[in-house]
């Protein structure tokens, strides 16, 4: 018996072949497909891009963005997209991740995260005192009149900054004995939700009911196992001065293998 030969038949993005039998069979050949799988080579792989700041990856990227625009005779609020393409060839991050940042340091003056400027406070303020009630809107527009557009604070950044900072009804005084026993209350029934309970005390942050309950337990606890000093005992003295037993049978009894302590003797 012969065997028969394979084909290999051609169809643009495919390729067909046939299977070759050992022996000649009367079934049919079944052709086997093979799809390519296509790499897009525009879009970067997942996970390519860092998405958090470490402090010496910021202030790198500070150093080359500044030696970049001396180079170009330019200053760094001028320098657009197709700039940080260039510049972020040396980082770990996008071009949109470099400009953003680059450009909340402009703003801050500093290269530390997170911090907020003046204007941006006195924006904040304004915006929550006006008509404007969606803390997203509320980003919004501090990111268009500020950032130059781009994407550097978010609802959540402005309300905890209202919440937390600039929120003229926040209490910030001693603790009463009143509102500690509130905490305590609070926290057996709800836990470590913290925004739940700062709401339920009322003008108090978020931040300080965190660090008051943290304080008020540790209290507790120190209250409830008092230190006491070790009592260091001489065996030999204890058997000679206070029993009438040979020091050796003290030694044995009171050694952690024979489970029996020195009140054995009492």
């Amino acid at each position: 018996m012969e065997n028969q030969q394979s084909f290999q038949y051609f169809i643009p993005n495919y390729t067909i072949q046939t299977i070759t039998p050992y022996y000649f069979c009367a079934f049919p050949q079944v052709p086997v497909v093979s799809i390519p799988i296509k790499n897009s080579v525009e879009t970067a792989p997942k996970g390519k891009y860092k998405r958090t700041w470490k402090k010496n990856q910021v202030e790198r990227l500070y150093e080359i963005t500044k030696a970049y625009a001396q180079q170009k005779d330019k200053n760094i609020e001028d320098l657009d997209i197709h700039d940080f393409e260039t510049i972020s060839k040396e980082t770990e991050q996008s071009a949109e991740q470099c400009m953003a940042k680059i450009n909340e340091i402009q703003v801050s003056g500093t290269l530390r995260p997170g911090i907020w400027s003046e204007k941006e406070d006195e924006k904040l303020i304004e915006l929550v005192e006006s008509a404007v009630k969606k803390w997203g809107n509320i980003a919004n527009i501090i990111n268009n009149t500020i950032h130059k557009g781009l994407k550097i604070r978010t609802g959540k950044h402005c309300k905890e900054r209202w919440n937390n900072h600039l929120n003229p009804e926040i209490k910030r005084g001693s603790w009463t004995d009143k509102e500690d026993s509130q905490l305590l209350e609070l926290h057996k029934e709800l836990g470590n939700k913290w925004s739940t309970i700062a709401k339920q005390v009322g003008n108090r942050t978020e931040c300080s009911v965190k660090n008051r309950i943290k304080s008020l337990l540790n209290k507790k606890r120190q209250e409830l196992i008092p230190f006491e000093e070790p009592c260091k005992i001489d065996v030999k003295d204890l058997a000679q001065n206070s029993l009438s037993v040979p020091t050796s049978q003290v030694e044995e009894a009171a050694s952690p293998r024979s489970g029996l302590g020195y009140a054995s003797f009492n």
